[in-house]
């Protein structure tokens, strides 16, 4: 079945997509605006992408005129592109930083128990890994720290079960 040009059908649901033309693809993250109509229904579908059409035009338009300021512009293309989570990215934090960052974020909900378990395992952190920067950590440096974990865990068993 033919559907109208920029209606896509998706796992029985139906979405809006469009090219970003060339001129105006620097405001945009992706070369292609690709946003869920929310609907099943043809019908509804169409009215929506007539809606779409008309918004998604509009924006290009502004940006063309070159009279909006990059936060207003920024502000427009928000306006029609759906908005993804980020990753936050945090640089040149130290581990220390981040722990205490988590620690304020997370102390009222947190029991007295559960304060003092978390202080000894971010001590224990610590000691193992020292106060890097926290870019360096990677999938190796974790794995190292795992190994030397599970070596202290094996030495603690055998000099528990050694102790007269």
């Amino acid at each position: 079945m033919s559907y109208p040009t920029h209606l896509l059908r998706r796992n029985d649901h139906f979405y809006y997509k469009i090219k970003v033309p060339v001129d105006v693809q620097r405001h945009f993250p992706t070369p292609f605006i690709t946003k869920s109509l929310r609907t099943t229904d043809l019908q509804e579908a169409k009215v929506i992408l007539v809606a779409m059409e008309y918004r998604t035009h509009r924006v290009f338009t502004l940006l063309r005129t070159g009279m909006l300021s990059d936060d207003i512009a920024k502000q427009v293309v928000s306006d029609i592109v759906p908005v993804k989570k980020k990753e936050v990215v945090v640089k040149g934090l130290l581990l220390s930083d981040v722990i205490q960052q988590y620690i304020y974020e997370k102390d009222a909900q947190w029991t007295p128990k559960t304060k003092m378990e978390m202080a000894g395992v971010f001590k224990l952190v610590m000691d193992v890994l020292g106060n890097v920067d926290i870019k360096g950590l990677n999938r190796q440096v974790l794995l190292d720290m795992r190994a030397t974990l599970m070596k202290l865990v094996n030495r603690h068993a055998i000099m528990t079960h050694l102790r007269p």
